[in-house]
């Protein structure tokens, strides 16, 4: 199944025989019952990792925690690793979307970016600081 646009309008269904295979009743504008994602897919991805869900209480108390404040961004080397951090969170709520979604090749495509930002941010910490101690 898939949301197809024509004209203002959207349409779910499968198209393969036409546009005018699909109902009327999907020629008026949608306005309720939309759904995003595959619920199916959803339910399954939450009982074969049930125990990430009941400890992701965790990591939102550590999320929160880093980029819920008010951050002391002074120089270029904190704002780069500071929104390094920021963009690995958001790509690790991407991840666990499409995921979840049964997108998984989708999710795999976002771990490299991720890792390879959550690197860059690792070394510019630690490269900063061995700096900051060298000054003191």
């Amino acid at each position: 199944m898939g949301i197809y646009c024509k004209g203002l309008h959207l349409k779910i269904g499968f198209p393969a025989a036409g546009w005018d295979s699909i109902p009327d009743r999907y020629d008026r504008p949608m306005t309720r019952n939309l759904v995003f994602g595959d619920p199916e897919q959803q339910k399954d991805f939450h009982d074969r990792n049930s125990s990430f869900f009941d400890r992701f209480h965790r990591l939102e108390r550590a999320f929160n925690a880093a980029f819920d404040r008010n951050a002391e961004v002074t120089t270029h080397a904190d704002k780069a690793i500071y929104f390094l951090g920021r963009l690995c969170f958001e790509d690790f709520m991407e991840v666990i979307c499409l995921a979840s979604n049964g997108y998984g090749v989708g999710a795999m495509k976002l771990v490299r970016g991720l890792y390879e930002r959550a690197v860059v941010a690792s070394f510019l910490w630690g490269h900063y600081t061995k700096r900051q101690k060298s000054y003191a």
